[in-house]
């Protein structure tokens, strides 16, 4: 009988990759996260960065807001924060922000925009 290597399965590469990207949910969690931190984690960190800078590759590129900032979260409304999340962000017809309104209730959204306050740094 024949014998093969893992080296001979490229599909073994590819799912040890997805395990690495996407880590298992923990125990009994079965879809995004329900607290607004997890949230932020799950759905903004990616552009807006872990510490709400947006100095992630994405977020540079697409020049995203720094929530560190007093002078930035002075500028935005909650209901603006709320429309955006909700509704996405579009300029010159180019998504900037996809919209979460169909992924989040309400009660989610304004969890989120409450989180995001508490990023800012004196």
């Amino acid at each position: 009988m024949k014998t093969r290597s893992l080296d001979s399965f490229p599909w073994v590469l590819v799912i040890l990759g997805l395990a690495i990207t996407f880590p298992p949910m923990s125990r009994g969690q079965t879809g995004p996260p329900r607290k607004a931190a997890d949230l932020y984690g799950y759905y903004c960190k990616g552009c807006h960065g872990a510490t709400g800078k947006g100095d992630t590759k994405l977020g540079q590129k697409l020049g995203v807001p720094d929530f560190t900032s007093v002078k930035i979260q002075e500028k935005m409304a909650d209901d603006q924060m709320f429309k955006a999340i909700k509704d996405g962000i579009k300029k010159e017809s180019v998504e900037r922000m996809k919209p979460y309104g169909d992924k989040l209730n309400e009660e989610q959204i304004k969890g989120l925009v409450a989180y995001i306050r508490t990023l800012k740094t004196p």
